[in-house]
């Protein structure tokens, strides 16, 4: 039988199995406890972000497109967290009302880089 120095793998002192792991499991209970609470009181919205086509990245190299795709999708992640904060606004299509919410400039100019 192989020891956790032999497979690699932490002791079980270090694995959470001693009273530290217990107390470390409960904090960690405790705070999913609250993100779960707190995103139940999110609405499934969909967001707009009228300031996408102004943001400029470079697109030479396939990382950087994939980045820019991330930044877009935190922006929008910023505004659906932020959707209590901000009117909702309400456009028809197909003789339907759609609702939906607008990343505001100054939350978009947060997530903006430091340019020198």
């Amino acid at each position: 039988m192989k020891t956790g120095a032999d497979t690699g793998y932490p002791s079980c002192a270090a694995r959470g199995a001693d009273g530290r792991g217990l107390l470390r499991r409960r904090d960690r209970d405790a705070v999913l406890a609250v993100h779960r609470n707190a995103q139940r009181l999110l609405k499934p919205v969909p967001v707009v972000n009228p300031y996408a086509r102004e943001l400029t990245f470079h697109d030479s190299q396939t990382r950087t497109r994939r980045d820019h795709m991330k930044y877009l999708t935190l922006i929008r992640s910023v505004a659906l967290l932020h959707q209590y904060q901000r009117p909702a606004k309400t456009v028809q299509h197909n003789g339907r009302a759609v609702e939906y919410i607008e990343v505001t400039f100054e939350r978009y100019s947060r997530g903006q880089p430091a340019r020198a």
